[in-house]
This record gives structure tokens, C-alpha cells and sequence, in this order.
């Protein structure tokens, strides 16, 4: 998921963050658009028990994940 994510960091304005170190190392496959991180946050949660959790206040440009089991991180 890091390798995953910092890819879409690289192409996009709108960056995701790893919000729970319990996910950062987790195994993910498939073809994702390099220019849509929504869709690909939206996959995570679909298919890997991965949720987008509200940016921190003033920061819409990141989508921040943690794990669906209900923990939540602060933001590295």
C-alpha cells in the first residue's frame, strides 16, 4: 500500500496519507489510474478493509486511511 500510495502522490495535487500504520505494509493488486486517487481510495474500502477518515480541518487535497476495524492514527 506505501509503494501504492506514494505513486498517486506523485501524479496527483490531491494526496493520500496513510493514517494507520497497521495498513501501510498491507499486500494490494490491480490496475488503478494513476490520475484518480478517489476512485482508488474507493476500491480500498470496497476490497481491502480500508476507510477514508474526514481530512483535517482546511485540508481537502488529502485523503487520509486507516484501517476499517475502527482504529484511527494521527496522520504521519
Amino acid at each position: 500500500l506505501t509503494e501504492a500510495v506514494q505513486e498517486f502522490n506523485r501524479y496527483n495535487r490531491r494526496h493520500i496519507a496513510i493514517a494507520d500504520p497497521a495498513i501501510a505494509q498491507m499486500k494490494i493488486g490491480g490496475s488503478f489510474s494513476a490520475n484518480d486517487p478517489e476512485s482508488f481510495a474507493a476500491t480500498l474500502e470496497k476490497h481491502f478493509g480500508v476507510r477514508r477518515v474526514p481530512a483535517a480541518r482546511g485540508d481537502n487535497n488529502v485523503i487520509r486511511l486507516v484501517s476499517s476495524d475502527g482504529r484511527t492514527a494521527s496522520q504521519p
